[in-house]
Formats: structure tokens, sequence, C-alpha cells
């Protein structure tokens, strides 16, 4: 039976975990997970990558020796998946690669100084991605123009360093490749006009691969890390987490038409669609397409998401002698009360990193709500506000692309809190199919397997996840309809759903 290992990198944990096929059932084990903590130097917030790779190296060695005392004997492939847009510089010859600067570390200076260079609706016709200061773009930018940047290296993202120091091969899978707001949506290939505006040598980047190509067997000193065979491949699997997430959407043939929510540090919210939306319509209501895997669209709004409530609980145990827990404060907050205070999930100050206690509060005065006093009320806050955004987001992509969407499906970490699930439901009022939670370990390893024929295509490893994974499902409760829709009012600027959301 072969064995495929997938290392999922998220923007606040890691975790490496890994699959199999047998008589037409799949099985995923979660071997090992590991906190990703971003560490500051010289004023920067920058990725602890050395530590990270350890840890991932520690997971795949655990992940091995767990398969092989289950009786799983053939370990088959390793596939990486990370989050967007962050990179850093490596020099081939011995693999030693720079510090990686954290999105939240991004300067708003140089977003300004493209809009200068490139026309936004330019870029956005030509890539399909939504400019924000965070993109890849931008920093590269900033480097490069102020000749900071490394002539003598090459920028590799993360998920793609990872195959790198595991191969010796370097290269940029299509679905983290999007995220950079440098990759032409027409030819697929980098695009050089964003390129020449950011005073990026074309020959910095690597190639462009396909999700599910081979990118090269383990080096011996890799083989040796994890204590493998040579033998061993490492796919290019959908190298962006949210790519792999909504590949192992348990996707039903009755419901073709879907909403997708993956719910974790961020919320991404949107629908799959065939061909990337560039207009000028589609810019301005913010939203971004990003690749799917094969040859999918990703269509959605990038919303601050639980990082919010996360960013809240580690300002509040900085003080505390008991540690508070995220799934305690969330617990909290079915008992607090509906409709207290809302706040724009999508507002700038909700990206930056510090004093999310306080930018909270502020932002609950401001509209004349009532200030969340304990963590639970801030909880209830954060929740019932990220469910109106989506519903926000939802309707305006089913206006823009023309499709409409009978189902939500809700993936990642989000899917396990039952209160965000329900309150999705009601705010959409739609059904909500919630799970699976680690939706891109499962991508992962599902795309691992389409690479190595075990698995026919997209929709057969939808087929196999319903089976391995039903999701659970969310009924829309119709008596919450009048306080959902008077917060959608406020949402648009009315006083009047102001009161009516406290009424």
């Amino acid at each position: 039976m072969s064995v495929h290992i997938a290392i999922d990198l998220g923007a606040t944990s890691g975790r490496v975990s890994y699959g199999s096929l047998e008589d037409g059932q799949l099985t995923f084990v979660e071997v090992t997970r590991f906190s990703n903590e971003p560490i500051r130097k010289n004023g920067l917030l920058i990725w602890n990558l050395d530590e990270l790779f350890r840890r991932s190296l520690e997971g795949v060695r655990a992940a091995i020796k767990h398969a092989e005392q289950n009786g799983r004997l053939q370990i088959s492939s390793i596939g990486i998946d990370s989050w967007g847009v962050d990179f850093s510089f490596v020099r081939t010859a011995d693999g030693d690669a720079l510090d990686s600067s954290h999105y939240r570390s991004a300067s708003k200076s140089y977003f300004e100084f493209m809009k200068n260079v490139i026309p936004e609706s330019v870029a956005y016709s030509r890539t399909g991605i939504l400019g924000m200061p965070i993109n890849s773009i931008n920093r590269l930018a900033e480097l490069y123009t102020s000749d900071a940047a490394p002539r003598d290296r090459s920028i590799v993202l993360i998920p793609d360093l990872w195959v790198f120091w595991l191969t010796g091969v370097l290269g940029a899978e299509r679905t983290i490749a999007s995220t950079t707001e440098l990759l032409d949506a027409t030819t697929g290939d980098w695009s050089i006009e964003q390129l020449t505006a950011a005073g990026v040598p074309k020959g910095a980047l690597p190639p462009v691969f396909e999700t599910g190509s081979v990118a090269g067997r383990l080096t011996p000193r890799a083989a040796a890390q994890v204590e493998a065979e040579q033998s061993v491949v490492v796919v290019r699997v959908a190298e962006h987490d949210t790519a792999s997430a909504v590949l192992a959407l348990p996707v039903a043939p009755d419901r073709p038409d879907f909403a997708y929510i993956s719910s974790g540090s961020w919320s991404l919210v949107g629908q799959e669609l065939s061909a990337a939306i560039v207009s000028a319509e589609a810019r301005s209501a913010g939203f971004t397409n990003e690749q799917g895997a094969f040859g999918s669209t990703l269509f959605m709004r990038n919303l601050t998401g639980l990082w919010l409530l996360e960013e809240c609980v580690r300002e509040w145990n900085a003080s505390r002698s008991e540690p508070l827990a995220v799934v305690d404060v969330i617990s909290e907050a079915d008992t607090a009360t509906p409709f207290a205070a809302l706040i724009d999930v999508s507002h700038p100050d909700f990206v930056e990193q510090g004093q999310t206690v306080e930018r909270i509060v502020q932002h609950c005065r401001d509209e004349g709500f009532a200030v969340p006093a304990t963590p639970g009320e801030f909880a209830r806050c954060i929740l019932e506000s990220l469910a109106l955004a989506y519903r926000l987001a939802i309707e305006a992509a089913e206006k823009l692309s023309g499709k409409s969407s009978s189902v939500i499906h809700l993936t990642g970490g989000g899917s396990r809190s039952e209160l965000l699930c329900q309150l999705t439901a009601d705010a959409c009022d739609r059904v909500v199919l919630a799970g699976p939670a680690e939706g891109s370990s499962a991508g992962n390893v599902l795309v691992q397997m389409i690479s190595a024929g075990t698995i026919r295509d997209t929709e057969h490893a939808r087929e196999l996840m319903r089976a391995a994974s039903p999701p659970k499902q969310y009924e829309p409760a119709p008596e919450a309809q009048r306080r959902w829709e008077a917060a959608i009012e406020w949402a648009n600027g009315t006083s009047a759903g102001r009161k009516g959301v406290r009424a």
C-alpha cells in the first residue's frame, strides 16, 4: 500500500500527516503538530525557517515510523503546502536561505509606490490578483529598487523552498506562484511586465510547474535526515494551502454549485470557477483570482479570520497567570448576548499585529455598539462579524460570476466551531456543510494520489472525501433572519440597520 506524507504549514501552526487508499477507502493520520511562531529581527517580523524545516523533518520521520508500525510499508511521496506570498532568497550552490519577512511586516509605502508604476486596473487585468500591501510584488519592488536584493540568489516561495531543500530542484508550483501578483493569468507564466515594473530580473524566479508534477527524489542528505529510501519522490502539490483545502471539499454531484469558506487565521470566501473574472466591478468589490488545483480558479475575498480571536487571546494571556485557550473562549461565546456588537473584519485596522483588543473596542464605540467586556463577548462579536462578512462575500461573488451557490462548504479550523457554522448558516440563509477541519493536509495527500495515478481526478478525490469525512450539516434558523437582515443594513451603512441589530 502506498503512503503519501503531507507537510502542511499554516500561518500559526504546522502539521505532518499521511494518507493512504486501501480498498477504495481513504485514511488520514495526523502524526505531529507544531506551533509556527514568527520572531523579531532588526525590528521586522520574520519566519523561523530553520526551526520550521527542522520540525517538518521530525514530522516526516515520525510519519514514516508510524506508517511502518501500522503495516503501511511503502512510503511513496511527500508534498508541502503553506500560506501564500512569502519568499526567501536561496543560494543554489549550498541551499543557504536568507530570512523570510512575515507578510504582516509588509510596508504600505511600496504598495502605493507600485500603484503609481502600474495602474491597479492594469495589474488586475493582467494577473487577476487584487493589489494588497502583503503581495510579493510590493516587497520585491522594495528590495530591488533599494538595491537590497541579492543578485546572486533565486527567489523561492516557502513551500518550494522545502521542495528545494529536499530534492535540490528549484521551481515554483502554479497555485503558490499565483499569490505573488507576478503570474500572468493568461499565459500562465511569470509576467515580464509585472517583473519589469518591480525591477525583478526574470532569471531570479524559477520556472513554473504544474500542480501534481514530480519535483524529484529525495537527495541522499534529505533521505538520511528523514530515515527514508531515496526512491521517495517529492510532488508539487497544490502548494497554496487554500487551493489544497478547496480540492478536498466533499462536494456532492447533486450540489455542484457551491460557495466555499476556508476558515482559519484568514477567511477565504468565494467560488470555484473555470476562468478568472478580471472586470473593474470584480476589482472594486475586492475579489482576487488565485489559481486552484488542476486549472481551476479560486474567485474569492481574503478576509481577516480567526487570527483576530487568536490575537485577542495572545494579548489577554500576556497578563494572566492562567492562560486562556481559544477553544474555551469560543465556548464562552455560546452564552454571550447575540448581536451586542459587530465590526467590519475587512477593515485595514484588523490586518496589522498588535493592539487587537483595543482596535475592536474602538470600532465598537465608533459604530455605537456596546463594548465587549469579557472574552466570550469579544469572541461572539468576532464570530458574528465573520458570518456577516461571509454572507456579503458570497452574495457579491454570485452577482459577479452569475453563478448561484446552493450550499456552502466550510473547511479549516473554523469548521470545528459549531457556533461559527450555525451563525454562518443563519447569516447566509443556506445549508452549511462543515469539514474537513484539516482540508489543506487532505488536499495535499489527494494531489499526490492523483499524481501517482491512484486517484483519477478532482471529482474522484471529492467522492472519496465524502465517504472518508462526511460533512456535518447546519440548517439556517428562520427565526434568525430578521436580525441578520438588520446586520446587512448596518454593513451597508444605515443607522436603521444598527438599531435593528441591537433591537
